[in-house]
C-alpha cells in the first residue's frame, strides 16, 4: 500500500525570469517632496519650542533623513539635527529632505519549493504501514562481505532525486541473489548471480530518512527599483512666542462648571480628573473616610480671588457636593 503526504512548502530559492515596468515619465514627474516645516510655534511658559523638521510626499518617494540648521542672526545655533529646542525669539531655518523616488515593475519569478513526501517525520513511513515501489542501481559491491551501495529512484514520482541506501545480498537458488536494504522496506529479488555496478533490482522500501518533492512553480511580484539620493531643501524665517503662564487657580466660572449630584453622583457628577481639569489643579484633600464600600473625600482647590475658598466632595471618586465662598 502506498499513502503520499504533502506539509508545509518551502520555499528555497527565486530566479527572475522578465520584468515588466509600470513606471512612466508622467508618474516620475509627481514623485516629490516638499517642505512644511512651521514658521510660527510657541513656547512653553519660561521653556522651549521643539521644531522638527516635517514635508509632504506626492507619488512614490521613501524619505531617508530630514535634518534642520537654525541660525540666529548671524549664528548657527543647531546644524544638521533631526530637531532643535528653541528660546522665543526669531530665527532662520534651513530644512533639507534627503529621499529617493522609485518605480515598480510586475516580475515573473521561478520558485523551487520542497515539500515532505516520504519518510519518518511524515505520514507516509514504516510506522504508518506506508511502503513506496523504487527502481534501484547498484553503485557499489563487496563479494566477500556480500555488502553493497545502491541509489534509488521512484516510479510514481513520490520524491524528487535519488535515495541512497546499502544492504546486504545472499544467494539463493541457481540464477537468484535476494537483496536486503538496510532502510525498513521489504526484501526484493532479481534474477542474477551476484550484484555487480550497474545491476538494477526494483524493491518496495519505506525509506528511513526523509524525502521531498521539489517544484519549481511561477508566480509574479511586484519590485521596487530606487533612484540615486536625492535632496530638497528650504529656508524660511521662524518666530517663537513665549508661552503664556499657565494657569493654577480657579475662577467662580471654574467653580460653576463643575457637575456635581448628591443622589448618584456615579452618573451624573464629574469624575475627580475632570474636576482637577476643569479647576486647574489637583487640589489638596483636606478630609476621607472610607467603611469599605464608600470612599468620602473632600477636596480644596486654589482660587484666584484672594481670600475665597473651593472645595469639592467626592464619593469613590465622583462629585457629589461643591462649596465656594469669596
Amino acid at each position: 500500500m502506498r499513502r503520499l503526504a504533502v506539509v508545509m512548502p518551502l520555499v528555497l530559492g527565486l530566479s527572475a525570469v522578465v520584468a515588466v515596468s509600470s513606471g512612466s515619465p508622467a508618474s516620475a514627474a509627481s514623485n516629490t517632496v516638499h517642505v512644511t516645516t512651521k514658521t510660527s510655534v510657541t513656547a512653553r511658559y519660561h521653556g522651549t519650542a521643539t521644531v522638527k523638521p516635517t514635508d509632504h510626499q506626492t507619488g512614490n518617494v521613501v524619505v531617508s533623513k530630514r535634518t534642520i540648521t537654525v541660525k540666529k542672526g548671524r549664528r548657527t545655533i543647531v546644524k544638521n539635527r533631526a530637531y532643535a529646542k528653541l528660546k522665543p525669539g526669531k530665527y532662520k531655518t534651513t530644512t533639507r529632505i534627503t529621499y529617493r523616488t522609485y518605480t515598480v515593475s510586475t516580475e515573473k519569478r521561478t520558485e523551487t519549493v520542497k515539500k515532505l513526501s516520504v519518510g519518518p517525520d511524515s505520514s507516509c513511513s514504516f510506522s504508518a504501514g506506508c511502503f513506496i515501489d523504487v527502481s534501484c542501481t547498484v553503485t557499489g559491491a563487496d563479494g566477500g562481505a556480500q555488502t553493497f551501495t545502491a541509489s534509488c529512484i521512484s516510479f510514481a514520482n513520490d520524491f524528487t532525486g535519488t535515495y541512497q541506501d546499502g544492504g546486504t545480498y545472499s544467494g539463493g537458488d541457481p540464477g537468484q541473489t535476494t537483496f536486503t536494504l538496510n532502510d525498513e522496506g521489504p526484501e526484493a529479488a532479481n534474477v542474477t548471480d551476484a550484484p555487480f555496478v550497474g545491476t538494477v533490482f526494483e524493491p518496495t522500501i519505506a525509506p528511513a530518512s526523509d524525502l521531498y518533492v521539489v517544484t519549481h512553480p511561477i508566480k509574479y511580484v511586484k519590485v521596487r527599483h530606487y533612484s540615486h539620493l536625492k535632496s530638497t531643501s528650504s529656508t524660511r524665517q521662524l518666530i517663537v512666542h513665549a508661552g503664556k503662564k499657565v494657569r493654577t487657580c480657579a475662577t467662580y466660572a471654574d467653580f460653576k462648571s463643575v457637575r456635581v449630584n448628591f443622589s448618584d453622583p456615579q452618573h451624573y457628577g464629574d469624575a475627580k480628573y475632570i474636576v482637577d481639569r476643569k479647576l486647574h489643579s489637583a487640589g489638596h484633600r483636606r478630609n476621607y473616610s472610607d467603611d469599605g464600600t464608600d470612599y468620602i473625600a473632600t477636596y480644596d482647590y486654589k482660587t484666584c480671588t484672594s481670600g475665597a475658598t473651593l472645595s469639592v466632595s467626592f464619593d469613590n471618586g465622583d462629585a457629589y457636593s461643591k462649596f465656594y465662598f469669596s
